[in-house]
């Protein structure tokens, strides 16, 4: 849920879906994370760190559509994380950049969900795909 209590999985009429400021991950949870990945924490939520830690989700977090196929529940909030950390999976998109977003946050940065459209055949498909802007707090 958003600050608003709107669920974070519904696209607003604009394009920016708002987050919390306090981080939903545990200091463990967040250790458990960086450890999946391989990487360390960083000392301060700066563009380098984050450059790093997205390289190392890219490499360690896969691209999985597994769940899709044999109709398991996707989520798209914190329980996303339990995927990825402690089964050690990966996920769509919908799943992996709301888990980074939640390490994101509780590394310091400022993070905001972006709802994406594709352009087919000459036409815009309505709001479904999800994307992260990020700042330092």
């Amino acid at each position: 849920m958003s600050n608003s209590g709107t669920p974070l999985t519904s696209f607003p009429d604009s394009p920016t879906t708002s987050r919390r400021a306090v981080s939903l991950l545990t200091e463990a949870t967040i250790a458990a994370y960086l450890d999946r990945i391989s990487a360390p924490r960083p000392a301060k939520p700066d563009l380098a760190s984050l450059r790093a830690i997205q390289a190392a989700h890219l490499y360690a977090v896969p691209f999985e559509n597994l769940g899709y196929h044999l109709a398991e529940e996707i989520h798209m909030d914190e329980r996303v994380v339990d995927k990825i950390v402690n089964e050690r999976r990966g996920g769509g998109c919908y799943e992996v950049n709301p888990a980074l977003s939640f390490l994101l946050e509780g590394l310091g940065y400022d993070v905001s969900l972006l709802p994406g459209r594709v352009w087919i055949k000459g036409e815009l498909t309505s709001w479904s795909s999800r994307t992260s802007r990020v700042g330092s707090s």
